[in-house]
C-alpha cells in the first residue's frame, strides 16, 4: 500500500475550495468558523497566566542591585508573606484548571463539529453537537487527564533549575552548577513543549477522526492507531510529521502576512482568526483526512456520507436553482445521516 504525504495536498485545497467557495455562503462561513473555533481550544491543552513581579528601590535606596540580591529579597519577601501567597495561588490555581477544563471540553466537542461540518459540506452546530457527545466527553476526559502532568512538568521544570543554580546564585557567580540549571530548564521546556506537540498531533490528525469513524472511545482509538496506522508505517508516520511541521511553518508565514496586510483584523479572535482565515482551516483539517484516507477503503471519510447532488435531488423546487449546480452536496435540514439507498448514491 503507497502512503503519500504529497497526494493529500490537492484533495484538501479542492475540498477547501468546495466548502468555502461553492458556493459562497457568509452564514456557511459564519458557523463553520465557529466551530473551528471551538476545535482550536483543544488544540494547545491548558494555558496558565504568567506573573511579572518588579522590585523598585525606594528614592533614597542605592540603585544597582544584583541578580542575587534582587533574588535574595524576594525570597526573603515571600517568605514574610508566605500564606498569603499559598492562598492567592491556590485560588488561581484552582481557577486556571476549572477555565482550562472548560476551554478543553468545549474544543474537545468542537473537534468532532469541524470535522462533521468538513465530511458532510454542511453549516451545522446542533446536530453534531448532540451526536458526537459520547466522544468529544471521552476526548476531553483524556485531553484533561494528559494535561495535568504536563502542568506539574511545567513547574517542576524551573524549580529543579533553580536548586540546582542555587549555590552559585548565592556565591553570585556564573559557574557549573548555575550552567547545569540553565541546561536543565532550557533542555527541560523543549521536551515539554515536543512531547506536547506530538501528542496533540497524534490526537487531533488520527485518534479524533478514528473515533469519528468507528464512533468508539480514545482508549479503544488508541489501540486502533497503534495496531491498524502506526504498525508497519512508523516510516511513513515520521514523514508525515516532518512535513505537518513544513506545512504549518507556512500556513503561519502565511497568516503573519495576512495579519499585516490585513492590518491585524484577522488577528481578532472568531472573526478573524477562523472566519476570515476558514479556507486555511479547512485545508489544514482536510489534509490529515485525506491522509488517512490512504490506510485503506475502511477509512473512506468523504465517501461513505449521503450525498445529494443535482441530479439525484428528487425535490427539486425545495432549493432554489441558483444553490443547485452540478457536483455539489447539500443536505437536508432533517436529514438523520442514516445510510441512504443504493440507488441514490454512488461512489
Amino acid at each position: 500500500m503507497s502512503i503519500s504525504v504529497i497526494d493529500p495536498i490537492g484533495s484538501a485545497i479542492e475540498r477547501a475550495g468546495r466548502v468555502c467557495f461553492r458556493p459562497f455562503d457568509l452564514g456557511k462561513w459564519l458557523t463553520i468558523g465557529f466551530c473551528a473555533f471551538l476545535a482550536n481550544f483543544a488544540g494547545g491543552g491548558v494555558n496558565m497566566p504568567s506573573f511579572n513581579f518588579n522590585y523598585r528601590t525606594s528614592a533614597g535606596a542605592p540603585s544597582g542591585k544584583t541578580f542575587a540580591q534582587d533574588l535574595r529579597s524576594a525570597i526573603e519577601w515571600m517568605q514574610a508573606n508566605l500564606t498569603l501567597l499559598l492562598v492567592v495561588g491556590s485560588v488561581v490555581l484552582l481557577l486556571s484548571i476549572a477555565l482550562g477544563a472548560v476551554f478543553t471540553w468545549l474544543g474537545s466537542r468542537g473537534q468532532f463539529m469541524f470535522i462533521d461540518n468538513i465530511v458532510r459540506n454542511r453549516a451545522a452546530v446542533v446536530a453534531p453537537w448532540n451526536k458526537y457527545c459520547r466522544e468529544g466527553n471521552s476526548l476531553f476526559l483524556s485531553r484533561f487527564l494528559l494535561a495535568l502532568p504536563v502542568l506539574v512538568a511545567i513547574f517542576a521544570v524551573p524549580v529543579l533549575a533553580l536548586y540546582l543554580a542555587l549555590p552559585d546564585i548565592q556565591n553570585q557567580t556564573f559557574g557549573s552548577a548555575a550552567k547545569i540549571g540553565l541546561a536543565v530548564l532550557i533542555i527541560g521546556f523543549l521536551v515539554i513543549v515536543l512531547v506536547s506537540w506530538l501528542v496533540t498531533l497524534c490526537l487531533n490528525d488520527f485518534v479524533v477522526p478514528i473515533m469519528f469513524v468507528r464512533r468508539i472511545g480514545v482508549i479503544e482509538a488508541c489501540r486502533v492507531f497503534l495496531d491498524e496506522m502506526l504498525a508497519g508505517h512508523i516510516g511513513t508516520l515520521v514523514l508525515y510529521v516532518l512535513f505537518k511541521m513544513v506545512i504549518s511553518f507556512t500556513v503561519g508565514l502565511l497568516m503573519a502576512m495576512l495579519f499585516c496586510c490585513t492590518l491585524c483584523i484577522a488577528a481578532i479572535p472568531y472573526l478573524g482568526t477562523h472566519v476570515l482565515l476558514l479556507p486555511i482551516h479547512v485545508f489544514l483539517r482536510s489534509y490529515s483526512l485525506f491522509f488517512i484516507e490512504q490506510f485503506g477503503p475502511q477509512w473512506q471519510l468523504f465517501s461513505t456520507v449521503p450525498v445529494y447532488t443535482a441530479e439525484l435531488i428528487d425535490e427539486a423546487d425545495e432549493w432554489p436553482d441558483e444553490r443547485i449546480r452540478p457536483g455539489d452536496e447539500y443536505y437536508r435540514p432533517d436529514d438523520d445521516f442514516s445510510p441512504p439507498p443504493d440507488d441514490r448514491i454512488r461512489p
